[in-house]
């Protein structure tokens, strides 16, 4: 997050904060928990989802395909299924 936070909403820091609180305690590669998914969602619905993904140093599109899903809940796209398409 940049050094001057005076422009950034309070509770897009906190949420900011509780991410690099779990970035930091966690080593290798694992997925963000989902209460964080979901909280970086309902942010994103209030002040966009660029300015968020960018404060919070998330992925664009995942916070993206979130935000889209309602009530928070995240589903992973179902895999069509190729038969008969020949």
């Amino acid at each position: 997050m940049a050094k001057d936070e005076s422009g950034i909403p309070h509770n897009l820091r906190k949420v900011y904060r509780r991410l690099q609180r779990w970035r930091n305690s966690h080593t290798g590669r694992l997925p963000i928990p989902e209460s964080l998914w979901a909280a970086a969602a309902e942010l994103a619905r209030e002040h966009g989802i660029f300015p968020t993904a960018k404060a919070l140093h998330l992925e664009h599109g995942k916070l993206k395909r979130r935000v889209r899903c309602r009530r928070g809940a995240w589903r992973r796209p179902r895999q069509q299924s190729h038969a008969g398409a020949y």
